[in-house]
């Protein structure tokens, strides 16, 4: 392992973020989920630590530049492609719960890594309704 490859897979998280919403306007959330879930071969400890350290930047940076949607949705996308990538056996997630105070339906996404969530707060109470590997 390179380390230039959790760079790589930095640049790719950036790109997939451009690119998600297109993708998802075109097809199905299912296809698009299984088409990001191969994993690749797995990182060191220390390359997904930088790895991550990359992601926070990424996301910080597209966060501020408001050119794509930041939604939990794409954001949980994009980092379930790039920790599969990097050889972390990420399990992507969506859910729903009553909405507070006025009622109706909350909806959100998110990734599971060693059964533990990971990179989205407020995770009580939700229903999973969808979750690629099953």
């Amino acid at each position: 392992m390179t380390r230039a490859r959790p760079f790589a897979l930095a640049a790719e998280l950036f790109a997939l973020r451009l690119a998600l919403p297109r993708r998802l306007a075109k097809r199905q959330l299912d296809d698009v989920v299984r088409e990001l879930a191969p994993l690749g071969p797995r990182e060191t400890p220390a390359g997904v630590r930088r790895l991550e350290r990359a992601m926070r930047i990424v996301e910080a940076v597209l966060r501020r530049a408001r050119v794509v949607p930041d939604t939990c949705l794409y954001r949980s996308l994009a980092r379930f492609a790039v920790l599969r990538r990097a050889g972390i056996d990420a399990r992507f997630l969506m859910g729903v719960r009553s909405a507070r105070p006025g009622g109706g339906i909350a909806g959100h996404a998110w990734l599971e890594v060693d059964g533990k969530p990971r990179g989205e707060p407020d995770l009580l109470d939700y229903t999973v309704t969808f979750a690629y590997p099953p």
